[in-house]
């Protein structure tokens, strides 16, 4: 029996070393993993989308997003190569891979009290977790085909091609259509004016003609005398 909650202490480890281990809170025992899920989807030849879900942790300032090759064992065999992002995504593109290549990618939430050593720590020899980071292991895709790239580029200029040709010749019926309309038009009120024309002429000649015989009845005839 205890008989005060004080006498028992900690020993291990140093950060709680000489503190009375029933005074602790169970949030400093057992603290929460800034990142709680990793996953890697849409794995191509050459790049992978990295997705995570991190803590409700207003301590998180930003990520860094590592990766290394490894062989099948899980070794680590390349350079490490790092990319910083800042507190807003919890997704990202991961390319400039190397196809048919295993990669150990890790997602590192960073904070004020982060330690230095924990971020290269998961790329000494084998994927060892913490709580800063998530690690996953994945495998690049085989690089596609050049036959397959090259039929999928001619089949994009083919139909560019095409949409533009049947542009052109849509566009180029439409506006043959409306110049023939007009040219219809055109001759259309040419006819009518020329028509309207003509028939007031001959009805001009019709009076001319007409006063022209009234005169002549009008005229004393030969051999009678005006009265």
């Amino acid at each position: 029996m205890v008989p005060d909650l004080r006498t028992l202490k900690c020993h291990l480890p140093e950060a709680f070393s000489g503190q009375p281990f029933l005074m602790l809170s169970s949030g400093m025992l057992c603290p929460q993993p800034l990142i709680l899920q990793l996953d890697a989807q849409g794995i191509q030849s050459q790049s992978l989308v990295l997705k995570w879900h991190a803590s409700n942790q207003s301590s998180i300032q930003g990520y860094k997003v590592s990766f290394r090759e490894t062989s099948e064992d899980g070794q680590v065999v390349g350079g490490l190569k790092t990319r910083s992002l800042t507190s807003s995504p919890t997704n990202y593109r991961l390319t400039g891979l190397r196809p048919r290549t295993s990669y150990l990618v890790c997602v590192h939430g960073l904070t004020t009290s982060a330690s230095p050593s924990a971020f290269h720590h998961h790329h000494t020899t084998q994927y060892a977790p913490d709580l800063s980071s998530k690690c996953v292991q994945v495998k690049t895709d085989e690089p596609i085909p050049a036959k397959i790239e090259l039929s999928n580029r001619l089949a994009i200029m083919i139909g560019v091609s095409l949409g533009i040709a049947i542009f052109f010749i849509a566009g180029t019926i439409i506006c043959c259509r409306q110049m023939c309309k007009d040219r219809r038009e055109a001759a259309k009120a040419k006819l009518e004016s020329n028509a309207g024309g003509q028939n007031y002429h001959s009805y001009r000649q019709f009076s001319v003609q007409d006063n022209n015989d009234a005169a002549a009845d009008s005229a004393p005839k030969e051999g009678q005398t005006e009265c």
